[in-house]
């Protein structure tokens, strides 16, 4: 986290100074999100629960995928953010794989989107977190952020909230 971030979000922060930071983190994503975002994907033919994207056939880069937020009860107050080419169904199965460092319960998605350009908007809203907010390891997608605030960056996004139910 660089030391402009730490003066965000330290633990001594005001009330009034998170939510001055949460909306020039909002202005500064409104800012670029006209960057970002091609035509969204036409999903009004079938319900995006539907939808089945083929695990290799679409590029990240350019393509249609899913930018995630997944949670674990065990790390409360941590977000793993990140995009995937597959279903956040898939995606959660194999981060729930067993493994040698798995955490002691189950990520859950807390809420994924269908996007156009997954790999951009997912860069964007990983440099974004790493302006305001905490971000645990350089090389991992894992944020200290309430999932309301983190939401709050992919209600921005042009893209269809991913749905279980039909």
């Amino acid at each position: 986290m660089t030391s402009h971030g730490s003066r965000w979000f330290n633990k001594h922060a005001t009330n009034e100074e998170c939510r001055a930071s949460h909306k020039s983190a909002l202005s500064a994503f409104k800012a670029v999100k006209d960057t970002i975002d091609e035509d969204p994907p036409d999903h009004t033919a079938a319900p995006i629960s539907e939808v089945k994207l083929p695990a290799v056939s679409v590029a990240p880069a350019t393509g249609t995928g899913y930018v995630y937020c997944f949670v674990n009860e065990s790390m409360p107050g941590l977000a793993k953010i990140g995009m995937t080419t597959r279903t956040p169904q898939e995606r959660l199965e194999e981060a729930n794989a067993s493994d040698t460092w798995k955490p002691p319960t189950p990520y859950t998605i807390a809420f994924a989107k269908c996007v156009s350009n997954p790999k951009a908007k997912e860069r964007t809203i990983h440099k974004l977190l790493d302006k305001y907010s905490e971000k645990i390891h350089k090389r991992r997608e894992f944020f200290r952020i309430a999932v309301d605030d983190a939401r709050l960056f992919f209600d921005l996004m042009d893209g269809t909230y991913w749905s279980t139910e039909g």
